[in-house]
């Protein structure tokens, strides 16, 4: 539990820097850079997303509650880590990693960003709540929440490949 607690102040530690001085770095990265930064971070969210589907609907007999809210607090750090700032008009177009699939309409719709963004931060924050407890039915509940709240915005600002 000591180990976990330690590693959870390191990551709040290295997020809340990241905040703090983002602003600055941002304004000095290339539009290549801000497309890898948020790609890596929604490919960090889909392999916790993983770690939780395989432990509450895929093999819920191997539940690990453990390895559950760690992959849940990630998915909740990262919502709250402001993301969006990565979609800026210079971003478009273009290739991190791979090519952007981010719709050209993002970036005329800021109140529905917006409330995509609010809407997943919610439900991540609850995924770690009930993730807190030993029920694994609220957790597959509350997962499938933070799920159809990524198929939403996905469906709505990601062009398929």
């Amino acid at each position: 539990m000591k180990k976990k607690i330690t590693s959870l102040l390191t990551i709040t530690t290295l997020l809340g820097t990241c905040l703090t001085y983002a602003p600055a770095a941002l304004s000095q990265q290339t539009a290549e850079d801000k497309i890898k930064f948020r790609q890596s971070g929604f490919m960090f969210m889909r392999w916790n997303m993983g770690i939780i589907k395989k432990h509450v609907i895929k093999n819920p007999e191997a539940f690990n509650q453990e390895k559950v809210l760690a992959a849940a607090e990630v998915l909740a750090a990262i919502a709250k880590s402001n993301i969006q700032t990565l979609f800026t008009p210079a971003t478009k177009t273009g290739k991190g990693w791979k090519n952007t699939r981010v719709k050209p309409d993002y970036f005329n719709n800021e109140k529905k960003v917006n409330q995509y963004t609010l809407d997943l931060i919610k439900e991540t924050e609850l995924l770690v709540a009930v993730s807190n407890e030993d029920d694994i039915g609220e957790i597959k509940n509350q997962f499938k929440k933070v799920l159809n709240t990524c198929k939403g915005c996905h469906k709505s600002f990601r062009m398929k490949n």
